[in-house]
């Protein structure tokens, strides 16, 4: 969502205007106009504001004002008035933002704006029915957010309109996301289990705040370093919708969509950054992942094969070999310190040399003639022997640069180790290379394998990828395409996810008619509605079926308990520490669901998420939230961030909102809005309240 700072004058204001060609003195309310204009147009675009009087104190607030200025997206600005402040201010925009400001004043100033300005657009209003513009304003930021996010409008600023060259600093360098959530972040990544899901959590909330981006920048770094591909592409996705241009959340995109399959959104979202950025590194990433999109293809199609010498013939003619290649070597070029692309490329080059030598009636058959099929693979050949030692020469390097920096590189053993693969004659000094490189935080056994599997299934240099293969630890056999494995189908039953949310049972003072009677017939009728619906998923579902929910007095713990009765197994799920959650929302309900919540969490270790019973400081500005919506949060998204699983959220209750935040209305609205199957059923009709 768009940051939003206005620049106004505060209060009631005495002003000369000039009235049938006489000065008089009429007052306007500034704070009005706020009101009625600006905060109803924002409105309209499911925006928020603020001004320095938000950030007013004792001592100098010039470092926080300096900061919103620049950071936040869009800058509203009301000039009628020869305020001081707001034309310094004004002024700081314009030398430091290109673009989204926009410009206000009232129709009967009676005065001329300043030079400085005559060329700029406002919006005009009438001075004593400032409502009235409120279509125009919206209209006005609403195409002004637009544009911004389209990338191609020129800039509102006439001071980067005189000078087109000039470079605005980076907002996101002037917005300090808090120390307490950056840990939070780092103490998620490293919870394998849960983390995945509580960075989805702090993703949506980071959003509600100023500093959003960075925050969800920083946690889309973190989700795709734990490989939660689904979550990660949702947060970088959120920073591209305001900043389309942006090369980092184009660049991760491309690889979270290449890991999600998408080869054709991953090869869009490097190729905007070819387009967009000058920046060589960037390019030469993009350039990579390009690459390595060709080279996906190219290697699911030789592997439908099965026979090696089919799988040749494949290989060498399919002309997404030489593309692959050609954009790694593209991407090394731009950087020649990038011996992630050095390396790829000597595979992939090694693969044209070592398959035409070998199949050279099916390599001539890419050229017009055999004497173009022999040239070409003379200059690929001399081009391989340079190549070796330009990647050799850039991981040296990279040693050294890391020695001089006293921090080792943690990419570097993996391609060491690669690099062995591909130039060694011994295969026992590809072994320790591969040995070496596997102790190593950076080093993934499954993508390693994946690379040698590429040579060896194409029979190239045999003893050097079993010895690879070997200190990997994997077996050599079936991976040349011959094993049983194959047959495997490729799409996996999908697992059903069953998360449920309903009213607990009236506490003794509530007042009838209630919710939920706490009576047997209410809990028995419950049951049966929860048990006839959990079946019905579990028939439906070819895979694995799982339950997820909190343990309040009521539908909670029931459907727990019937989850159980059924084989079915669950999560249970506190947004607050199991004292503090007991006593919330269990023990109004009496000593038999207290029972029933002791029974539960003794033999079903809950996730709890804090380790007090409030927000978190990041969160309690957060408008309308409560610990119990962050729950509700919570459990969507563990549930929605497993890529092979559907979900259905089973509801029971009376259809209405809650007593607070955090209620069972908010979590079908959360299903609803996340695309989830929705199974409710109505209190009212199944206790006979009405």
């Amino acid at each position: 969502m768009p940051s939003v700072f206005i620049v106004r004058p505060f209060g009631k204001k005495q002003i000369t205007i000039d009235k049938d060609g006489k000065d008089t003195q009429v007052q306007v309310n500034f704070d009005q106009v706020d009101k009625v204009l600006i905060q109803p147009a924002l409105a309209r675009n499911g925006l928020a504001g603020q001004t320095t009087g938000v950030i007013a104190q004792a001592g100098n607030i010039r470092l926080d004002m300096f900061q919103m200025l620049v950071a936040h997206d869009l800058v509203i600005a009301d000039i009628s008035v020869e305020n001081a402040n707001v034309f310094y201010e004004l002024g700081i925009r314009h030398g430091l933002r290109r673009k989204g400001t926009i410009l206000l004043r009232f129709s009967d100033t009676g005065k001329d704006v300043p030079f400085d300005l005559k060329t700029d657009r406002y919006i005009l209003y009438d001075r004593e029915n400032p409502a009235a513009a409120v279509d125009l304003l919206a209209a006005s930021i609403r195409e002004t957010i637009s544009a911004m996010r389209s990338g191609y409008r020129a800039p509102d600023s006439p001071v980067f309109l005189l000078l087109p060259e000039l470079k605005a600093p980076d907002p996101e360098k002037l917005v300090v996301v808090p120390r307490d959530f950056r840990e939070a972040v780092e103490k998620a990544e490293r919870d394998p289990l849960r983390g995945p899901t509580t960075l989805a959590l702090l993703a949506e909330e980071a959003k509600q705040n100023s500093w959003a981006r960075p925050g969800v920048r920083l946690i889309g770094r973190a989700q795709r370093r734990m490989q939660s591909f689904k979550a990660a592409r949702e947060s970088w996705q959120f920073i591209r919708k305001d900043l389309p241009d942006d090369a980092e959340a184009n660049l991760q995109l491309g690889t979270i969509f290449q890991r999600l399959g998408d080869l054709v959104s991953a090869s869009q979202a490097c190729q905007r950054v070819l387009d967009t950025s000058g920046d060589r590194n960037y390019r030469g990433d993009a350039y990579s992942q390009l690459a390595r999109n060709a080279k996906a293809s190219w290697v699911a199609e030789f592997k439908k094969l099965t026979s090696g010498s089919a799988r040749r013939e494949q290989a060498i003619s399919d002309s997404r070999l030489v593309d692959a290649f050609n954009g790694y070597m593209a991407g090394f070029f731009e950087d020649l310190n990038d011996y992630y692309s050095g390396i790829n490329a000597l595979g992939l080059l090694t693969v044209i040399v070592r398959l035409a030598d070998a199949e050279p009636d099916v390599w001539a058959g890419n050229f017009g003639t055999e004497e173009k099929a022999k040239s070409a693979l003379a200059e690929y050949q001399a081009q391989l022997d340079q190549l070796r030692g330009a990647v050799r020469s850039s991981l040296d390097s990279a040693r050294r640069r890391a020695e001089l920096a006293g921090k080792p590189d943690e990419w570097l053993p993996p391609s060491e180790a690669q690099y062995a693969l591909l130039t060694a004659k011994n295969p026992a000094f590809v072994k320790r290379s591969y040995m070496a490189a596997k102790n190593g935080p950076r080093f993934s056994v499954g993508s390693e394998a994946a690379q040698v599997a590429i040579f060896f299934s194409l029979t190239l240099f045999p003893d050097n990828c079993r010895a690879a293969l070997e200190a990997l630890g994997i077996a050599a056999d079936g991976l040349d395409g011959t094993s049983s494995s194959e047959g495997v189908a490729a799409n996996p039953p999908r697992n059903r996810i069953l998360v449920a949310t309903g009213h607990r049972v009236d506490a003794p003072n509530r007042p009838p008619p209630g919710r939920f009677p706490n009576t047997p017939a209410c809990i028995e009728k419950v049951k049966t509605w929860l048990r006839e619906k959990i079946e019905a998923e579990k028939a439906q579902t070819k895979g694995a079926i799982s339950g997820l929910a909190g343990a309040a007095s009521g539908t909670d713990l029931l459907f727990h308990e019937v989850c159980a009765e059924l084989g079915i197994p669950t999560t249970v799920v506190l947004p607050i520490p199991k004292q503090d959650y007991c006593r919330e929302s269990v023990a109004d309900g009496g000593a038999d669901w207290v029972g029933k919540f002791q029974d539960l969490i003794a033999t079903n270790p809950p996730a709890i998420l804090s380790d007090n019973a409030d927000l978190p400081p990041w969160a309690e500005s957060i408008p309308s939230y409560s610990v119990f919506q962050r729950g509700n949060i919570w459990m969507m998204e563990d549930a929605l961030i497993r890529s092979e699983a559907d979900v259905t959220l089973l509801a029971l209750w009376n259809g209405k909102a809650g007593d607070g935040p955090g209620g069972t209305a908010d979590m079908v609205k959360l299903a609803e809005v996340h695309g989830a199957k929705v199974c409710k059923e109505n209190t009212n009709t199944l206790f006979g309240l009405q």
